[in-house]
């Protein structure tokens, strides 16, 4: 008898991964794992083989435990669902509401979640708020904030999330800012750093991330799953970082 159990991860590359799962990834493991990647999500499959299925679903039980606790709050998901699909469902669920405010994402964040059946009871609206004058405009972003610490930074990310939450009335605003490629990127500020403003029922705080140059449209799809992700963790009531 052969059963199958799926686990959806984010925020871990492919070798760390590896190294943290160790030998369960040998060949001639019972339940056997198997792992694909996109977009920074990695997708695991384990199958248990057995006499009988209530044996399988005991291997698998075993190993999924072990499974959940050796990767934590990187676990998103136990079907095949994304990030978006996952968020929506649970936003819908508990009834938060939801907007978006973006920068180098270009609405992408909005499009994830507006993908969602039955989004409209809980997302608000989402802006693109790409010039510094549209920042400051739409979502009160202060204007020497952005001339002492730029565009991309994380109190800016911070003030587009508070700023959107207010003018919307949501309980969860996830903004996205950073420098997406080809060009635009320095040293201090390299091609691939995206910073994201949270603002969750009140509070708000800034998280950056660093992504090798990898092309344009590649870092705004993980820069869109990781937006995904802390809002996801937000509202589970998990640690952001």
């Amino acid at each position: 008898m052969r059963c199958v159990r799926r686990f959806q991860l984010f925020g871990i590359s492919e070798s760390l991964f590896a190294d943290r799962v160790g030998n369960w990834m040998e060949r001639g493991t019972n339940p056997i794992m198997g792992v694909t990647a996109k977009d920074g999500v990695l997708s695991v499959r384990l199958v248990a083989k057995a006499a009988t299925e209530q044996q399988a679903q005991e291997l698998l039980a075993v190993r999924g435990a072990e499974f959940t606790e050796r990767l934590g709050t990187l676990v998103f998901s136990e079907d095949e669902s994304d990030p978006a699909q996952v968020l929506g469902t649970e936003l819908i669920a508990s009834g938060t509401s939801v907007t978006t405010a973006e920068s180098c994402t270009g609405g992408a964040l909005a499009q994830a979640l507006t993908g969602v059946a039955g989004i409209s009871e809980v997302f608000r609206e989402g802006v693109v708020t790409y010039a510094n004058r549209a920042k400051i405009e739409r979502l009160g972003v202060d204007e020497e904030m952005l001339r002492a610490h730029g565009t991309v930074s994380g109190p800016v990310a911070q003030a587009m999330a508070r700023g959107a939450a207010e003018r919307a009335g949501a309980d969860l605003a996830l903004a996205t800012t950073g420098v997406a490629g080809p060009g635009g990127g320095t040293r201090q500020k390299p091609v691939g750093l995206v910073w994201f403003g949270v603002h969750y029922r009140g509070q708000s705080t800034s998280l950056e991330r660093r992504w090798p140059a990898v092309g344009r449209a590649r870092i705004r799809r993980w820069a869109t799953a990781q937006a995904l992700i802390f809002g996801l963790r937000s509202l589970r009531g998990q640690p952001l970082d």
